[in-house]
């Protein structure tokens, strides 16, 4: 099949699930508003509860559910070059220590550990802060979700010229070669490295996003060693504008 083909049946595939992923917000948003409601009236109840742990697991699944269609509004955004980016001067170094402690939780129910190694004194960024919380999100979560119990995840940032460095590593399954060269693909899921959970968006909205901030990213993984994903920040420039993603 004709290149052309190839990217007119994926535009298509992309509009349609966009188109879908609106349909499902408004009901979606509705069983989370009656499950939040419900939650309250539950709350001088035993947590152990029957009615209670299912109105949590409801709570639970509904805002996975809403995760993922976001991922899928963000991707049709991205391919229609429609998405908005906030650029403004900042101070990384809060925005990474605070998206890294949100996993804490989830990190230590895993038995595994997180370490932040971040520099004291940082030179300010140009990027859109709550995209690079996004970013650095996926790559934590991505790190968890196929690290082992007891394993190590650790958030590093260094400095190179007219850049930050970001680096998410652990010591987990890791990935093949030939995996890699399909990891930031859309929809494309490493089933051969065992990494079958989720929409496979994740890294490959990650991967627009830091490119469409100017930046890269990268991997540097082998099967059985771990996975070390890499991206790049711009450094400061002098003004504040809001931009479209060309």
């Amino acid at each position: 099949m004709p290149q052309g083909d190839d990217n007119q049946d994926l535009n298509e595939l992309t509009e349609f699930i966009t188109v879908l992923a609106h349909e499902l917000t408004t009901p979606l948003a509705s069983i989370i508003a009656a499950g939040g409601l419900l939650a309250e009236e539950l709350e001088n109840k035993d947590p152990n509860s029957p009615e209670t742990r299912l109105i949590q697991n409801i709570l639970r699944s509904a805002h996975h559910m809403e995760g993922r269609l976001a991922e899928l509004l963000d991707l049709g955004k991205l391919r229609a070059k429609s998405f908005q980016l906030k650029l403004e001067t900042l101070d990384i170094k809060p925005l990474l220590e605070s998206t890294a402690n949100q996993f804490l939780p989830m990190i230590h129910n895993k038995s595994q550990s997180l370490t932040i190694d971040i520099p004291e004194s940082l030179p300010e960024v140009t990027a859109d802060g709550r995209r690079v919380a996004q970013i650095v999100s996926n790559l934590i979560s991505n790190a968890s979700k196929f690290t082992q119990p007891g394993g190590t995840i650790v958030l590093r940032v260094s400095k190179a010229p007219g850049s930050l460095i970001i680096q998410v590593q652990d010591n987990g399954q890791g990935i093949s070669k030939e995996g890699q060269q399909r990891l930031f693909k859309p929809y494309h899921r490493l089933t051969s490295d065992n990494r079958s959970s989720g929409t496979g968006l994740g890294l490959a909205i990650s991967k627009q996003l830091v490119e469409a901030l100017g930046g890269r990213i990268g991997i540097d993984s082998d099967l059985g060693k771990g996975c070390t994903l890499t991206f790049t920040l711009p450094l400061a420039r002098r003004r504040r504008i809001t931009e479209p993603i060309r």
